[in-house]
């Protein structure tokens, strides 16, 4: 009788210290916490969705509240009800809070996408180099010099290493949440505009971050995954071809197939027409798209309040050397978003520890 009541003691002191976020949590539960999350990531696409979620989260304070009724946040009851359930049924909700376990799952997501995209793109390599050995045997073949033996030079790995470190992504705890039970609050929080220029763009990171150009550039590289759904934001498509890979894919699809992005319209999404950059596909149609906020950090570019932008100019912006070093080197971008999405993921109120 006395242990029942001991052990109802020390639950009732772990809610209170999670309700005030003054909480330590051992080895174990942060590990039980991180088994959780990546079940959730191995058995679904979900990788994309937990690193917005977790952005989203974070402009409010990394509190584990989004108001659903946002159209800023639309799409992302998809993320949260996995998430909320699994807190709930796997009694992480006992020792750690929810906006803990969005933060964990965040990280989680952004090292299992690191490690899908090292997998699966050693894999594509070989097959490229080894579709390009045979090509360059067959043509070998069919010449005057088939007698001989070809080159080491030949038969070169047509594709880089682009392997690096994975992301260090330490992580403190002790946030709070907004409401004890629900995480659909009104908030009234702000977000990026999709149709902003670079001056809007890098205003908000300022302001709402403390970033600077350098980082908000890195930070924006999160959009190599997942894609645009009209239903939630009126824009649509994929930014990268591999979305659910963490990598600089999309940097480099800025930089190296600059000149053939061209903006269009994708409809409308009320009275306001809806703008996006796409870039043509062999079938005639559009394969993937960018937004005025992804454009601007290689073009100078002036958007209408709607979104159009009216003039061609094509002069480089002054965050274009940022994208460009980005673009040759995975690794160091790999590093410096590690960085940033760290910092974002530790912004919380003033009261709140961390520890």
């Amino acid at each position: 009788m006395k242990s029942g009541m001991i052990v109802a003691i020390l639950l009732t002191m772990k809610v209170i210290s999670l309700v005030n976020g003054a909480y330590d949590l051992s080895d174990r539960e942060v590990q039980r916490a991180e088994a959780v999350c990546r079940g959730l990531l191995r058995t679904n696409r979900y990788a994309p969705g937990f690193v917005r979620l977790a952005f989203h989260d974070c402009v409010g304070g990394c509190n584990g509240c989004i108001d659903l009724a946002a159209p800023a946040n639309k799409g992302l009851e998809a993320y949260i009800e996995p998430l909320d359930e699994a807190w709930k049924l796997r009694r992480v909700r006992e020792y750690m809070s929810r906006s803990d376990f969005w933060a964990l799952c965040a990280k989680e997501a952004v090292l299992h996408s690191f490690k899908l995209g090292q997998e699966e793109s050693e894999e594509l390599r070989q097959e490229q180099a080894y579709e390009k050995r045979r090509i360059q045997l067959a043509r070998l073949r069919n010449s005057r010099r088939a007698r001989q033996p070809p080159t080491s030079a030949e038969l070169e790995e047509p594709y880089p290493d682009t392997a690096s470190s994975p992301p260090y992504l330490p992580i403190k705890f002790g946030r709070v949440d907004c409401h004890p039970t629900s995480s659909n609050q009104t908030s009234g929080n702000q977000f990026p505009r999709g149709e902003a220029g670079l001056r809007e763009t890098l205003e908000f990171f300022r302001r709402k971050f403390h970033f600077s150009a350098r980082e908000t550039v890195a930070l924006l590289g999160a959009h190599t995954l997942g894609d645009a759904k009209a239903a939630a934001s009126g824009f649509e498509g994929m930014f990268t071809e591999h979305s659910q890979w963490l990598d600089n894919e999309y940097y480099t699809d800025m930089i190296r197939r600059a000149k053939k992005w061209r903006q269009v319209s994708v409809g409308q999404r009320g009275s306001q027409p809806k703008w996006q950059w796409v870039r043509p596909a062999k079938n005639g149609k559009f394969d993937f798209l960018l937004l005025n906020s992804d454009i601007c950090l290689v073009r100078d570019i002036n958007p209408a309040s709607t979104g159009r932008v009216n003039s061609r100019e094509s002069t480089q912006s002054f965050t274009y050397p940022i994208v460009e070093q980005y673009a040759n080197n995975n690794a160091l971008w790999i590093r410096e978003f590690s960085r940033v999405f760290t910092r974002m993921i530790h912004l919380v109120p003033s009261g709140v520890t961390l520890r």
